[in-house]
């Protein structure tokens, strides 16, 4: 489970697995927010970064200054497809669970 979300989180960014986070907390699947929370803090220590912990609209600010920063765009796509982008990861990980 922990190398789907690293995966995750390289492919899509932080915010769409802060709001899976959110999204399992409401099933009562806290060891895989658990693992999500920990994959986060992981890779924001060998990176050098500081994510967000929680889904909100400072997480949101955040992401599009990451993007304005490192890659001097807008973030506009991301914000609007982050959505979907965690609905995919929530497949994937129910998908992972039923294997």
């Amino acid at each position: 489970m922990k190398k789907l979300i690293e995966h995750e989180l390289l492919s899509f960014g932080f915010l769409p697995l802060l709001l899976v986070i959110e999204l399992l907390i409401s099933k009562e699947k806290y060891e895989i927010c658990s693992i999500i929370s920990e994959v986060l803090n992981e890779q924001s220590n060998k990176y050098n970064l500081k994510f967000p912990t929680k889904y909100n609209e400072e997480a949101i600010e955040e992401m599009k200054y990451c993007f304005m920063k490192h890659h001097n765009l807008s973030g506009d796509i991301t914000e609007k497809n982050h959505i979907i982008y965690a609905k995919e990861i929530l497949n994937k990980i129910e998908n992972y669970e039923n294997i």
